[in-house]
């Protein structure tokens, strides 16, 4: 059987819970799901302790925790390992998995949630129930036209056709951008951000938002205490404020104490703090020291997009190379001995201080497939989403049927 073209979903890292969905074992380097097989795959986003991917047809796959309803199916399965579809009345668009819920987005604009209500995340209102396993429609939202979502720790932005931005959840530190009245509260509802207009992509951290308008500036708010906002001061910020030092931005991602931007000709920027090499800047005496404000990461260029996890950071370029860097679980496996490593793919569980590029994949148990084969046509990386503790990417390769066996 000749070799075909596809477009795969791989996942890496701790495989606790099944988030990788190849089981419940870790995988050091990225490995193709054999479940997904005969689907080509449009986007994946990593969550606490669970995945969630979308077909190009529209169709939704969850795996990996289901403690608060999180993957939409399996109601009495606190974890499911292996890709099941999430039933929805029409084709998704786009999804995004926050570390209890999940978002996802139809090609008809609509807003379905699911998973835990408990700040109010998934934007029903204030209901009885604080976990919801079946996908439930955000009505407020209904006929705005939303075009994307991303869901956070405990709070929710969805982006409108229009470029207006609208969020709701939990209200500490300033994560939804409505002003210091609302600290400590719950938005049960969603609520448009009076302050920005013509947006045209959004993003959020674990307890903080950004966003980037259609003249690419960036702004971030939210939780700051690590300079994690890159505006140069160690505070919460409760309305969008301009990220400055990039003035035409590509690419935003927060994580949970640093930053990721793209700049002119794809150069990439990290601020925050440097907790096991998340800010890309190499070994030295200078570890462990914050960056206030953006600065370049040395040796990386032409990058498209990037991924924040927990601590660990992610760069596609333009020629389809994935590059990763930061913490890989190495503490927490020596703390616990069994999962929680290799969610930067390198094939070890060692903390890099400087961006890596992913060379190698695995197309099963024991076949992998590497770059550095001659005899092999390079994959590319399309896409890439960084969780917790686990990273997925979506991979276009030239891989032989019987390899996925």
């Amino acid at each position: 059987m000749a070799p075909q073209w596809h477009r795969f979903l791989a996942c890496f890292g701790n495989g606790l819970s099944g988030r990788l969905g190849t089981g419940v074992k870790s995988e050091n380097f990225p490995r193709i799901l054999g479940a997904l097989i005969g689907y080509d795959m449009k986007q994946a986003s990593c969550g606490g302790a669970h995945t969630a991917a979308v077909t190009d047809d529209g169709t939704l796959f969850t795996f990996g925790l289901n403690d608060k309803g999180q993957l939409g199916h399996s109601r009495d399965e606190q974890h499911v390992p292996y890709p099941l579809e999430v039933g929805l009345p029409d084709a998704i668009r786009a999804v995004s998995a926050g570390e209890h819920h999940t978002l996802c987005v139809t090609t008809s604009g609509e807003v379905w949630a699911f998973g835990s209500n408990e700040c109010g995340q998934l934007g029903i209102g204030q209901e009885f129930e604080h976990k919801y396993v079946e996908p439930r429609l955000v009505k407020q939202l209904k006929g705005v036209n939303v075009v994307a979502v991303t869901a956070g720790v405990s709070h929710s932005l969805a982006l409108s056709a229009q470029g207006d931005v609208f969020s709701w959840g939990q209200s500490d530190c300033g994560a939804l951008g409505h002003g210091p009245e609302t600290v400590r509260k719950i938005e049960w509802m969603p609520r448009v951000i009076r302050t920005l207009s013509n947006i045209r992509s959004i993003t959020s951290g674990y307890f903080s938002s950004g966003c980037i308008d259609q003249h690419g500036r960036a702004f971030t708010w939210g939780h700051g205490l690590y300079w994690q906002l890159g505006h140069g001061e160690a505070c919460h910020e409760f309305v969008p404020r301009r990220l400055e030092g990039i003035n035409v931005c590509g690419s935003l991602s927060l994580g949970q104490m640093h930053g990721l931007a793209t700049g002119f000709e794809g150069r990439t920027m990290v601020w925050g703090s440097d907790d096991f090499g998340t800010l890309g800047q190499g070994d030295g005496n200078w570890q462990s020291m914050p960056l206030k404000k953006p600065k370049e990461v040395p040796g990386l260029s032409h990058v498209k997009s990037v991924a924040c996890g927990w601590k660990h950071s992610a760069a596609v370029t333009t020629e389809g190379k994935l590059y990763t860097w930061g913490w890989n679980g190495t503490y927490q496996t020596e703390l616990i001995g069994d999962y929680g490593s290799g969610q930067l793919g390198h094939g070890d569980m060692k903390d890099k201080w400087s961006p890596i590029q992913v060379m190698r994949f695995k197309t099963n148990e024991s076949k992998f497939y590497d770059l550095r084969m001659p005899y092999l046509k390079p994959w590319r990386v399309v896409q890439a989403s960084a969780g917790r503790n686990h990273t997925a990417m979506i991979v276009d390769a030239e891989v032989h049927m019987n390899d996925l066996n």
